[in-house]
């Protein structure tokens, strides 16, 4: 089984932090959409950011999968805040 270490989790931190950046960039940027502008910089942002998600997302979705049951452990909240 496969654990990522610290400098890994920084990494992958220090990239999304870069996209995202790019991503604002580029919304402030003279729409322009060619190799090296803050357009394009910011559209790559955006497809990365994408597939962070997406990955997220499907890692969240496989999490109540070891649930037995696939019932609630009784530790989550609604999401008014109230317990179970």
């Amino acid at each position: 089984m496969f654990f990522p270490t610290i400098s890994s989790r920084l990494q992958e931190r220090a990239l999304f932090s870069d996209a995202y950046r790019a991503m604002t960039d580029g919304f402030l940027a003279f729409p322009l959409l060619l190799p090296g502008t803050g357009v394009w910089k910011g559209r790559q942002g955006r497809y990365y950011i994408i597939k962070v998600r997406v990955h997220v997302s499907v890692c969240v979705g496989r999490g109540g999968d070891g649930v037995p049951g696939g019932q609630d452990d009784g530790y989550r909240q609604s999401a008014t805040g109230a317990a179970p």
